[in-house]
């Protein structure tokens, strides 16, 4: 997975399996989904794609990597399903209350599953984009 180009994701998908590994599975999301979003800002970056910095969250983010032509044209009848996936799934548990979000009153315990899903989740996008963006360089 590794690549100098994007050392800063990959770093901080290291950082989520770290903290998987010590049963930190609120850190293990919540770093897997910094790593995905540093992966998209990365490739717009190298593609020369403007965004705001600190407006554009993974749904904006995710709709600029798509005008990035990255993907194949003829493939987007394909892909119209996977987009949305990209933008809602492992997001969408990061913003489950007590995870990237106050918690309230009780304290509220992240499931290994849920961080399981996110790492397995985040890291086939990362690879997949990475590997997109290398071969449209």
């Amino acid at each position: 997975m590794y690549n100098e180009e994007f050392k800063g994701a990959l770093n901080e998908f290291q950082k989520a399996l770290d903290k998987y590994r010590i049963n930190d599975f609120e850190n293990a999301i919540i770093n897997a989904n910094k790593s995905y979003e540093s992966t998209l800002k990365s490739i717009l970056i190298f593609k020369k794609i403007t965004f705001d910095e600190g407006k554009d969250k993974l749904p904006q983010l995710i709709d600029k990597v798509k005008s990035a032509n990255i993907i194949d044209s003829t493939l987007e009848t394909v892909f119209k399903s996977f987009w949305p996936v990209l933008k809602n799934g492992p997001n969408n548990i990061r913003n489950l209350s007590g995870i990237a979000h106050g918690q309230g009153i009780d304290v509220k315990k992240v499931e290994k599953t849920y961080a399981d899903f996110v790492l397995r989740t985040v890291g086939t996008y990362i690879v997949f984009l990475i590997e997109r963006f290398k071969e449209t360089k």
